[in-house]
């Protein structure tokens, strides 16, 4: 974390792994199109600036590229947003939002 810069994060655990979650992720700046067809724990970490605003291409994306935890950074969420504003069917969020200033 940069000096100064609060570090702000939303995690979507797919509700059948919720007890393999242990991990801290870093970010990626953009929603890949696809994510390689293969056996496992898939795990992503994307970077999606104001997510409500996008969180109808991340419902899509989810819906077709399953993964297990993903983490989402520089997300711009606050208490006026509430988890079901966020709700991805067959996920449960793990909220980190950011307060005041960008203070945690």
């Amino acid at each position: 974390m940069q000096h100064g810069v609060a570090n702000e994060s939303l995690t979507l655990v797919s509700s059948s792994n919720i007890s393999n979650f242990h991990s801290g992720l870093q970010s990626r700046p953009v929603l890949p199109r696809s994510i390689p067809t293969m056996r496992g724990f898939k795990i992503a970490s994307l970077n999606i600036t104001s997510l409500i605003k996008h969180i109808d291409e991340l419902r899509v994306f989810l819906a077709v590229n399953p993964i297990d935890v993903l983490a989402i950074n520089e997300s711009r969420l606050d208490s006026s947003i509430t988890d079901n504003e966020l709700y991805i069917p067959g996920y449960d969020i793990v909220r980190r939002d950011r307060g005041v200033n960008g203070s945690p």
